[in-house]
């Protein structure tokens, strides 16, 4: 089926962003409320979701970095008030969660892992400090719009697998603030620039800032979701209609056009 996201009203598209939290955070909720006390220094009862549990917080221990990088990329590079703001909310958000899932690694399972970048990530990096002014901002707001629907989707199991209460009342948090920011961004996107919709790109790092025109007025493609993230169980029951990022791109792009 192919999905027309330039004729979406940004109301049409907090309503499903809203209804994809619902089905998101409610479980996890209540799975936080059904859990009873756990004593901090204890790691999880089983095997399975003790491994579950580290390599959730060292990915997203992972995750983090690249957005704090980012952002604080963002404080120097952006001219746009409102941006900067946000861009040093994100960075300290994400430190402080950085920082606690550190310290829960090493309390519960005796692990250290220091953050540290996937070489996909050093060269768009690499690439954003090449922009400056509009051109930056756009490019940044799309990457980091694509870079917290990951995180998003990554945390969507985080009730079924995860032990620590602790650990699932800042899953639910994560997901909530990271929600709130994508609206900022395509707020911001949308005033400041125009851009009201999102392409996905299969390749979007290839493409180049100056076709950012020709983007926006190109097709969307037929509904999919970025390929580096877990949704592709076939056992999944979400219906695609509630996921935000239908119209979203993959979290590599951090060209001018149709993608972060």
């Amino acid at each position: 089926m192919t999905h027309d996201a330039r004729h979406e009203s940004p109301d049409h598209w907090k309503n499903r962003l809203s209804r994809f939290l619902v089905r998101l955070l409610l479980p996890a909720t209540l799975a936080v409320g059904a859990f009873m006390p756990v004593h901090a220094d204890e790691p999880a009862p089983n095997e399975h979701t003790a491994r579950h549990e580290v390599d959730f917080m060292q990915h997203t221990i992972d995750h983090h970095l690249y957005g704090i990088r980012t952002s604080e990329l963002c404080t120097q590079r952006a001219t746009t008030p409102e941006l900067i703001e946000l861009c040093t909310t994100t960075a300290a958000n994400q430190q402080a969660e950085l920082d606690q899932l550190q310290s829960w690694l090493q309390d519960w399972y005796g692990e250290t892992h220091e953050p540290h970048l996937a070489q996909s990530q050093r060269d768009m990096l690499a690439q954003l400090e090449t922009l400056s002014g509009g051109e930056f901002e756009r490019s940044f707001l799309k990457g980091m719009v694509s870079h917290h629907v990951v995180g998003i989707k990554h945390a969507a199991g985080c009730e079924a697998e995860l032990h620590h209460d602790e650990l699932l009342t800042a899953c639910a948090t994560s997901v909530a603030m990271q929600a709130e920011e994508i609206l900022t961004m395509r707020e911001l996107l949308c005033d400041a620039y125009g851009i009201c919709s999102l392409e996905l790109r299969e390749n979007p790092i290839a493409d180049s800032p100056a076709d950012d025109g020709a983007a926006e007025d190109a097709a969307p493609e037929d509904d999919q979701t970025p390929d580096d993230t877990p949704d592709d169980d076939p056992d999944d029951d979400t219906d695609d209609d509630d996921m935000p990022d239908d119209d979203t791109p993959d979290e590599g792009d951090v060209s001018g056009d149709g993608g972060p």
